[in-house]
């Protein structure tokens, strides 16, 4: 009889070391989509930035108003597929006063980070995430040709 008590004490210990390696496991495996997570979300931001910027020198650089908005977004959407970033996702929207020499262009790109393919994310954080990123620059003043 004690020799089949201490089998039995045996195998409960093996079922508990299981179950805390599975638990080990799961812990692991969210910190890892956490920073999966994260890590999407902060390149996206940066590349976002640099849109933006992209896209307010693309236009203070025209000098013109007709082309101005344009240039910016194409330049944006370059910059978005440069960092490798699905353009379709983003939206750019160019502000500006009337256009001038010295006249403020703001360039506002924003970018729905899709996070659906990264395990555990739509559960754990919800809906896709939106990064946008801002730049105002003024229109050249020291340009040769001016129309």
């Amino acid at each position: 009889m004690p020799g089949s008590r201490l089998v039995q004490a045996i195998q409960q210990e093996h079922g508990q070391g299981s179950i805390e390696l599975l638990l080990l496991v799961m812990g692991i495996l969210l910190i890892l989509a956490g920073i999966l997570y994260f890590g999407r979300v902060l390149y996206s931001d940066i590349a976002v930035q640099a849109a933006a910027y992209d896209g307010a020198r693309a236009a203070v650089e025209t000098l013109d108003d007709a082309r101005g908005p344009h240039q910016a977004r194409t330049a944006a959407y370059a910059a978005l597929d440069g960092w490798q970033l699905d353009p379709r996702h983003a939206s750019v929207t160019v502000f500006y006063e009337p256009w001038n020499r010295g006249s403020r262009v703001r360039c506002l790109v924003r970018y729905r980070v899709p996070v659906g393919n990264v395990p555990g994310a739509r559960m754990l954080f919800g809906h896709d995430p939106v990064v946008r990123g801002a730049v105002t620059l003024r229109v050249e003043q020291y340009k040769s040709r001016w129309n």
